[in-house]
């Protein structure tokens, strides 16, 4: 399987898994009926979209390079021995650049907003590990960083590839625009999701 096949079958496979689970959630939230039993169903297969970047990766991984790429790519998942510098630089980027953008946007006289996660700290350790592990992290980065990232470097250098991994990961959420959710993220226009998953795409590149 050629690079340029494995790019288009990952996304092939990434966007239809995902979409085909949160379509009919969409098309029930704009008015659609269906019989109760048919909406519990889909209620219930809906939250598997966001696997659907990991299922590519896994579906590409084990067509083009078979067992010894699958576990070649797994590995990545608990590689630990990556240098204390990185270390820092992971654990520290995305405070200081939220604190960074908090402190220009107050000094600019925005309002400052509520954070609910503050008032449990407590459950912060906590919720950082379910999100780790059963949120986007788990969910996604194998196929944007460990597919697609990959294979358009082999292409182009690591900021254009950066930059359409970024563009490509916003437009997957589309569909969740359409949905209600309490987010924040899906409920501003949907270019502010795409400028900040490139935005992130570029520095996650970088690490």
């Amino acid at each position: 399987m050629t690079q340029t096949k494995q790019t288009l079958s990952f996304l092939g496979i990434a966007f239809a898994f995902s979409w085909l689970c949160w379509l009919p959630a969409v098309l029930i939230a704009q008015g659609f009926a269906v019989p109760p039993s048919v909406e519990q169903i889909i209620n219930i297969v809906s939250p598997f979209g966001a696997w659907g970047p990991l299922l590519a990766a896994l579906s590409v991984t084990a067509m083009a390079d078979g067992k010894a790429g699958l576990k070649s790519l797994l590995n990545r998942v608990v590689l630990f021995r990556i240098g204390a510098f990185w270390y820092v630089v992971s654990l520290a980027l995305f405070p200081l650049l939220i604190g960074g953008s908090l402190a220009i946007a107050v000094l600019s006289g925005e309002p400052v907003p509520e954070m609910a996660a503050f008032d449990q700290l407590l459950g912060l350790p906590i919720a950082f590990v379910f999100i780790l592990l059963l949120g986007g992290p788990l969910q996604e980065e194998l196929g944007w960083r460990g597919i697609l990232q990959e294979r358009l470097q082999e292409r182009w250098n690591a900021l254009v590839a950066a930059v359409v991994v970024g563009s490509t990961w916003g437009v997957w959420h589309l569909p969740l625009f359409f949905l209600p959710r309490e987010e924040f993220y899906y409920n501003r226009p949907m270019w502010g999701l795409i400028v900040t998953t490139m935005l992130i795409s570029v520095l996650f590149a970088w690490v």
